[in-house]
Parts: structure tokens; sequence; C-alpha cells
């Protein structure tokens, strides 16, 4: 893999400074640290490199865990398959299957 980018990300409705690293298949992973202490709170994986992100992973109170999982198979940026930790205990409280995440999570650069 090469260094990181920086590009712009849309992430429901708000954009964000990520760090965007590239593979040598199209691919990319994308980092956004929304608190600035150095820790990515968001991580977005783009398989097939068409700008959607298959896969994100969100800390939404910062505290490091992953609080939501997101998992778009057919890559048109809808999530199917969302996990959700609503109480940040570290177990799942909800996960939905097949059905579809509101906003726009998952896009960058020009998608």
């Amino acid at each position: 893999m090469s260094g990181f980018e920086h590009e712009s990300v849309e992430i429901d409705g708000h954009s964000y400074d990520a760090q965007v690293q590239y593979d040598s298949h199209g691919g990319a992973e994308v980092l956004i640290d929304q608190n600035h202490d150095g820790t990515a709170d968001i991580v977005g994986y783009d398989h097939d490199g068409d700008g959607y992100l298959e896969e994100v992973d969100v800390d939404r109170n910062l505290d490091g865990t992953v609080d939501v999982e997101m998992v778009d198979h057919q890559s048109d940026g809808t999530y199917e398959d969302i996990t959700v930790d609503n109480n940040y205990d570290g177990t799942a409280d909800a996960h939905v299957v097949n059905g579809h995440a509101e906003g726009s999570y998952g896009s960058y650069g020009n998608a």
C-alpha cells in the first residue's frame, strides 16, 4: 500500500477530512478522526474502488470501541447489514439484515 492521501468524505450530510490509503487492486481504506485524538473513529473499506464503502465501522461515543458496523453487500451505497451497540456496553443491541440505513454513510471522492 502507498501512503495516505487526504480527501473530503461526506458522511450522513457532514463533510470530514479523511485519510485514504489506496491498495494495489484499486480499493481503499478510509480513516476519519472526528475528535482529533489520533485514533480513527470511523473506518471504511472500499474493496472494489467504486467510491462506495462496502464496510464501515463507527465509534459514535469516541471511546475507542466500535459501536456500529455496516456492510453494503451489493456495493450500491445502501447498507443491508447493520449491527449497533446503542448503550455502549460492548454487546450488539440491534442487528438489521436486508434493511436500509438512512443517510449517506459511505461515499468519498467523486462517488
